[in-house]
């Protein structure tokens, strides 16, 4: 009589079956042994792994439990489990799932990396940080850790550390091309345009010609001012990626008004292909709007911004995203709640390290401002920093997440090393730095507390020149608002609000400066600028369009001119299309110009 295999011989047979990629095979002799014994966790997992590796998350959860329950201490079970809880939604059961299957792992390196790669997925970068700091030391020689570890650096702003971190695991072993490339863009980031077109350089060297490393070298290129060679590698790149839409819009930048009919119907072309992705058809239709206005046909344009504007609430709709205005109304109450009084408490540095944060909505002239500024001596230009924006950020979370103490609780020395914190995640030295990122204005109580001497400048702009120049343009996710006009007009009437709290708690910490005012009147304002950072007045700083300095925002080009109103006034042009923002302004109480 033939001898039956065991419960743990068959149990074999299923492993193996699994990791050779047989899962049916495997599941049926999983499921077999948990037909004979349901207890049998092991069975359990390996069938509960198998349906959440077919995306059945949710038949695969309850096994998974099963086996967790049994066996609290086995990492994988735990990381399994937390799997199957992302496929269904619930994130944030998920990351303390991967935090805690991260404990049970701590020496297994590769487990660890996976794990972080999963939490930053959730959107929990500071988390894996926070795992993957002390695996890096423990395991000092690891590439593996080095690098997740830049990457998670990287995705919470603290570029200095990021790039040291990657450049470790560089010289533990040569880099890939995939790994030059992420350095590239990491160096970037960081407006370090020259060293990230070395890593290209040395990724192509190596076999890299992806689309995307042609657009970062185009941007580096555009940066250094050469259009001819910016022009070369956009159309490699869409060459090899016809829907590439961001590098549509680049090229539309050097591409001369005798070319802009073949530029928007190349691009309305292939936004009729239904299958590109909706952030690609947006970038297509951002281009052929903004060739249309350079050819004067404003309603044509329009009706292009219009369209790219519905792909991109569809894309972010589409990943659970959008516009939330009673979250913006919420944050309102609690700045007025956290921030009723001064709290400017933290120690009172040398003028030389208080930097000089210059506010507003986007597109509201906070470059040009920035560029006057640098030309003034003993100022450093940092740009659009986001070292505030990872401080505040760091500073909610805790609060929402750890329990943290409210910003009415700290003492002296928590914002001394907020302040401290600040000045490690900048990109220029402590000096008299500028920080022009304009949304800062969301943490002028936080940045009052950590920085009591730093002036702050609020740029403010006719909201329809501003909100046509924000909707005619592709911005990033964190910019929901600016994809609809009835919210970009509740945004606008938000931030009114929230300046008015923020001037009525700092008196005599903010200046207002009108931007159409500062280009009529452009000495006297510039004079009143200075006078108020406590700067020596040097009327050569109005010539800032005749320095080479780079801009990574899009007004790179506007810096590039003199100062002029060629952008007042715009919004005329499409009067009739933004009659909806204007009616949403008057039900926000924005207040908008006479004229």
């Amino acid at each position: 009589m033939e001898k039956q295999p065991t419960g743990a011989q068959k149990l074999d047979a299923a492993i193996a079956l699994h990791g050779a990629g047989d899962l049916q095979a495997a599941a049926d002799i999983y499921a077999n042994l948990l037909a004979e014994r349901n207890d049998n966790h092991d069975a359990a997992y390996g069938l509960g792994t198998v349906r959440v590796q077919l995306g059945h998350a949710k038949a695969a959860l309850p096994l998974l439990e099963q086996a967790f329950h049994a066996c609290p201490d086995a990492p994988e079970y735990a990381f399994n489990r937390a799997w199957a809880l992302t496929q269904l939604g619930r994130n944030s059961e998920a990351a303390q799932g991967f935090k805690h299957a991260a404990t049970l792992a701590a020496g297994d390196i590769p487990m660890l990396v996976d794990i972080c790669s999963r939490l930053m997925s959730l959107g929990h970068n500071y988390t894996a940080v926070e795992i993957l700091r002390p695996a890096s030391e423990r395991a000092p020689e690891s590439r593996q850790v080095c690098l997740a570890l830049a990457i998670a650096l990287g995705r919470v702003w603290d570029f200095t550390a990021a790039i040291a971190t990657y450049e470790r695991a560089l010289a533990l072993g040569p880099g890939s091309g995939k790994e030059l490339m992420d350095y590239a863009d990491l160096l970037f980031l960081a407006k370090q345009s020259e060293a990230a077109k070395k890593a290209i350089l040395q990724a192509r060297a190596l076999g890299v010609s992806s689309p995307d490393a042609l657009y970062l070298e185009a941007r580096c290129e555009r940066i250094a001012g050469d259009l001819e060679k910016v022009r070369h590698l956009l159309r490699e790149a869409i060459t090899a990626r016809p829907h590439f839409g961001i590098a549509w819009e680049l090229l539309l930048e050097s591409t001369a008004d005798d070319y802009l009919d073949v530029v928007i119907a190349d691009c309305l072309k292939l936004t009729d292909d239904v299958s590109a992705p909706q952030h690609e058809r947006a970038g297509l239709l951002y281009a052929a709007g903004r060739a249309f206005e350079r050819l004067a046909n404003y309603e044509r344009a329009f009706e292009q911004f219009d369209r790219a504007n519905e792909c991109q609430r569809n894309a972010t709709k589409a990943r659970g995203l959008g516009y939330d205005a009673n979250d913006v109304e919420q944050f309102i109450v609690r700045m007025r709640t956290d921030f009723d009084v001064p709290h400017e408490q933290a120690t009172t540095s040398s003028a030389a390290e208080q930097p000089i944060f210059i506010v507003g909505m986007p597109r509201s002239g906070t470059t040009v401002v920035e560029r006057i500024l640098g030309g003034l001596d003993g100022v450093s230009i940092s740009g659009e920093c986001d070292a505030l924006e990872v401080i505040a950020s760091q500073f909610y979370w805790a609060q929402s997440h750890d329990g943290a103490q409210s910003a009415r609780d700290l003492v002296t020395a928590d914002w001394d090393n907020m302040a401290e914190q600040y000045w490690r995640l900048q990109t220029v030295p402590k000096s008299r730095a500028t920080d022009k990122m304009p949304t800062n204005f969301r943490h002028i109580g936080l940045l009052c507390a950590m920085f009591p001497a730093s002036p702050i400048i609020y740029l403010q702009r006719d909201p329809r020149d501003v909100a046509l120049s924000i909707y005619s343009r592709n911005f990033a996710d964190a910019h929901y608002y600016a994809t609809e006009l009835n919210s970009l007009a509740h945004f606008i009437g938000a931030s009114e609000q929230l300046m008015s709290h923020w001037k009525s708690v700092y008196p005599g910490r903010i200046l207002d400066l009108d931007y159409e005012q500062l280009v009529r009147e452009p000495e006297p304002q510039g004079q009143r600028l200075a006078e108020f950072c406590g700067l020596s007045w040097q009327p050569e700083c109005l010539n800032f369009h005749e320095h080479a300095d780079a801009s990574y925002t899009f007004s790179e080009v506007q810096v590039r001119e003199p100062l002029n109103a060629r952008g007042i006034g715009r919004w005329r042009r499409y009067a009739e299309s933004l009659t909806p923002f204007i009616d949403a302004c008057v039900a926000n109480g924005v207040q908008l110009p006479d004229n």
